[in-house]
């Protein structure tokens, strides 16, 4: 019964959004690397940070654990910050590192993205290691990237660069697509991303997007639904 009104509360609230609702398969995928990632940077030693609208499954599952060192942090057009050449645009970048990058805690901090061709992924990890090498190098840092597992010389190049990588699958090495690298390489959830497209090197503030809270709940339905059918998620 619990249940049953609980489907419709989520249905009429998405009623009015292009939403996307994860296969099985995709949402078992997820839920693993979710418990991973929660596993090795754990709530007392660790930050873990999603860059971007990428990874807006994976934060949504994260919180939906009850994870408290879990956050958000808006960064688009990385593609084009190379052609920057205004020290005054690199010093608003990193004004806006320090007041969103949770650095007070002086734990680990464990950044997380998508990455497809990795340009824009090593634009924004350059910038990052910069402010916080010049800010706070007292504090330690990891990046997590999500990949192809088939992108053998992405893969490559990250390795060798210290990037720590999760392989993804996607429906061509599967059957039971679409998966998670499908959905990501799409932009499936780009527009449930806590906040909208940010390129903190212009004029304005990061806006806010009421989408992900009614996402965050379809992903709190589909793990209630899952404990209910005796698949376990708790860790």
């Amino acid at each position: 019964m619990l249940w049953n009104v609980l489907s419709l509360i989520i249905s009429l609230s998405l009623a009015d959004s292009a939403f996307y609702r994860p296969s099985h398969a995709e949402f078992q995928e997820t839920k693993k690397i979710a418990i991973k990632i929660a596993k090795e940077y754990q709530e007392d030693k660790c930050e873990i940070i999603g860059i971007g609208r990428s990874p807006t499954v994976l934060i949504a599952f994260l919180k939906n654990l009850n994870l408290s060192n879990v956050s958000y942090l808006p960064l688009s057009e990385m593609n084009v910050f190379d052609r920057v050449q205004d020290i005054n645009k690199y010093n608003k970048v990193f004004s806006y590192f320090d007041s969103m990058i949770p650095h007070q805690k002086k734990k680990k901090l464990v950044f997380v993205d998508f990455s497809l061709g990795g340009k824009s992924y090593l634009a924004q990890k350059t910038l990052i290691e910069a402010y916080l090498q010049a800010y706070h190098p007292e504090i330690q840092y990891e990046f997590l990237a999500l990949v192809s597992e088939v992108d053998e010389k992405l893969i490559a190049d990250f390795n060798s660069r210290s990037i720590t990588v999760i392989k993804l699958k996607s429906k061509a090495q599967s059957p039971y697509g679409p998966l998670l690298w499908d959905s990501m390489y799409n932009a499936t959830y780009e527009p449930f991303a806590p906040y909208k497209s940010f390129a903190p090197w212009r004029d304005g503030e990061p806006k806010s997007n009421s989408e992900f809270e009614k996402f965050k709940l379809l992903v709190k339905s589909e793990m209630t639904k899952y404990k209910s059918l005796g698949c376990e998620l708790i860790f």
